[in-house]
């Protein structure tokens, strides 16, 4: 009897074996000591450092130091009417980057275009180019005439101030070209009739006193047709019609 209750009681766990072994604990597991990467050397930092640098120094050769354009270009000042004679309140100095196919032409001294004279309308804010402008001595003195033309002989009133015409005299069956590639200085229209019609008038500036005279005459005295030859590359005959 006394050896089967103490089976039991071993089974349950309640004899002197089962206290030892709910006593016993488990081992510690093994302890892992993980290496430590080392810092870079020395040579590896000054590699480092001497390339930020170089970058650094690439970044301001190409910024100018502000990440601002460094070179100035002459620009106009405010709006510049055509025939106008420049002077230095006209035109100032601006920072651009400009790549150097579109450089080229433009002018970088305000004092290169002092007294010269713009070709057409040069708006404020614009790029001055050689283009736009014309030394002094070859169209800083001229002459202005106006002429009042019916609109279809005056390309329907659509000239600009800058375009640069041709006028062509009509008498007795031949017409002359009085004057050639002249420029035009404004443009205006009395915006008469329901369709638009009414006469437009055209401000010219002549530089030759002997084709100012004879303009004027032609204006008065014969039907004159005005032709845009701001694109044209070659001149008109000088007359056509009878004759011819």
């Amino acid at each position: 009897m006394l050896s089967k209750e103490a089976g039991r009681k071993a089974s349950r766990g309640d004899g002197p074996a089962a206290g030892a072994a709910g006593t016993s604990t488990a081992p510690a597991p093994p302890r892992v000591i993980a290496h430590r990467r080392g810092l870079p050397s020395g040579r590896a930092v000054a590699g480092g450092l001497l390339i930020a640098l170089a970058a650094l120094g690439a970044y301001v050769a190409a910024t100018g130091g502000d990440g601002g354009p460094s070179t100035t270009y002459v620009v106009a000042s405010h709006d510049l009417a055509p025939g106008q004679e420049l002077s230095a309140q006209d035109v100032e100095l601006v920072a651009i980057d400009l790549p150097p196919a579109q450089a080229r032409g433009t002018y970088r001294s305000v004092a290169a275009l002092e007294s010269a004279v713009a070709r057409g309308p040069i708006p404020g804010g614009a790029l001055v180019t050689v283009a736009d402008v014309a030394p002094s001595a070859h169209g800083g003195a001229y002459r202005e005439l106006s002429v009042s033309l019916p609109r279809a002989r005056a390309l329907d009133g659509a000239l600009v101030a800058g375009d640069r015409v041709d006028l062509v005299a009509t008498a007795d069956g031949a017409s002359t070209a009085v004057v050639q590639d002249a420029l035009v200085l404004a443009v205006s229209g009395d915006g008469g009739g329901a369709l638009g019609g009414g006469d437009v008038v055209v401000t010219l500036a002549l530089d030759d006193p002997a084709v100012a005279l004879h303009t004027a005459h032609a204006a008065a005295a014969t039907d004159v047709t005005l032709l845009r030859s701001t694109r044209a590359a070659d001149r008109l005959p000088a007359t056509t019609g009878v004759g011819t």
